[in-house]
């Protein structure tokens, strides 16, 4: 069963009398109205561990000024809810609090944010998933082109991860590397999107005022990432599952690193959130025709992908750090020989958020 620990620091400058010292996990859900209707945010606390560190069967026992150090460890439950944050908003966030309850005082309350993320199912099978990537492919006959544009299907948060775009030539193609394509990618634009879709329900007033008792659904969306790139002389596609086209091209797109700028793919009754990548290319030919209009050789798409959180590259203290899926795929050991170590043997932590049910 997983668990957090740690310890509660205390400095009391004088003597005080203390009824109890207790230590706990308190999770909380805040969903936004939406404008349409009034009243605060839906949600309240849906988890609440404590764990009593000292105590008077009695009455109120006297704690002499000092120093104190208080270890704790609260088990936590296997089917806790996931933080959930973003921009603008904490639809589900945790926090440790340290109580010190006294008679006829108040009590002294401090607390500490926590993350809990549960590892997901993705996590232990091939994470980068690069065999089954998300494709957007087109043929577009008035430039003779047919071109793919891939990405992974699953992508951990705050990693960079490769966007792939391919083409050939449809026009008097002749056996693979005698002939260079004479059009090629030269920008390409893209907006990763992030969509919410909140359930709320009325309150009693709501539901009078609009007559309509049951629960709506709330969305809204936002862009997480907007990013131009200009493409390199281009290189011949030499990889397997690239054969089937002449060229190949392939740029960096890197996913924001703060808790508070993404939020990861949510599916629950009550928040879904999932992400898209709109991509605007534009193609050119090595000789542009005077007459062709740079307006007509751009195309759109859009390529929908997960993020999720990864043990991999959440960290303690809140601090994200970039890794390009090629470093996570050396790690693993994906596509490599030798077996993975066991999970306990390798250089991972938890100390600040918790990835739930790690395994043995």
């Amino acid at each position: 069963m997983p668990s957090i620990s740690g310890k509660l620091f205390l400095y009391i400058p004088q003597d005080i009398f203390v009824k109890a010292i207790e230590v706990k996990v308190v999770g909380s859900l805040k969903i936004p109205r939406p404008e349409i209707i009034a009243g605060p945010c839906q949600g309240g606390t849906t988890v609440e561990r404590s764990q009593t560190l000292a105590s008077s069967r009695d009455k109120s026992f006297r704690l002499p000024r000092g120093r104190y150090e208080f270890p704790f460890e609260l088990p936590l439950a296997q089917e806790m809810m996931d933080t959930v944050t973003g921009v603008g908003h904490e639809y589900h966030s945790y926090e440790v609090r340290g109580v010190v309850h006294r008679h006829f005082y108040s009590d002294i309350e401090s607390s500490s944010p926590l993350r809990i993320h549960r590892t997901p199912n993705v996590f232990y099978a091939n994470l980068l998933d690069q065999v089954v990537p998300s494709v957007e492919e087109h043929l577009n006959e008035r430039l003779d082109l047919r071109y793919r544009i891939s990405i992974p299907m699953h992508i951990p948060f705050g990693a960079s991860f490769p966007l792939r775009v391919e083409y050939s030539s449809l026009s008097d193609q002749p056996q693979k590397g005698q002939l260079r394509s004479v059009i090629h990618p030269r920008s390409i634009t893209i907006h990763i999107t992030e969509t919410h879709a909140l359930k709320v329900t009325p309150t009693a007033s709501d539901a009078i005022n609009y007559n309509n008792p049951l629960p709506l659904i709330f969305r809204k969306e936002h862009v997480i990432l907007h990013q131009s790139y200009t493409f390199q002389p281009p290189a011949r596609a030499l990889l397997p599952e690239s054969l089937d086209f002449d060229y190949s091209s392939t740029i960096p797109v890197h996913l924001p690193r703060d808790f508070h700028a993404c939020t990861q793919d949510v599916q629950s009754e009550l928040i879904k959130v999932h992400h898209n990548l709109r991509f605007n290319v534009e193609f050119g030919r090595e000789r542009e025709d005077e007459t062709e209009s740079s307006q007509q050789n751009k195309f759109t798409g859009t390529i929908p992908f997960r993020i999720y959180m990864s043990p991999c590259t959440v960290m303690h203290h809140d601090v994200v750090y970039q890794q390009n899926l090629q470093e996570l795929e050396r790690e693993l050991g994906i596509g490599h020989d030798e077996p993975l170590p066991p999970y306990r043997q390798r250089e991972h932590s938890y100390p600040h958020p918790l990835s739930g049910s790690p395994p043995t």
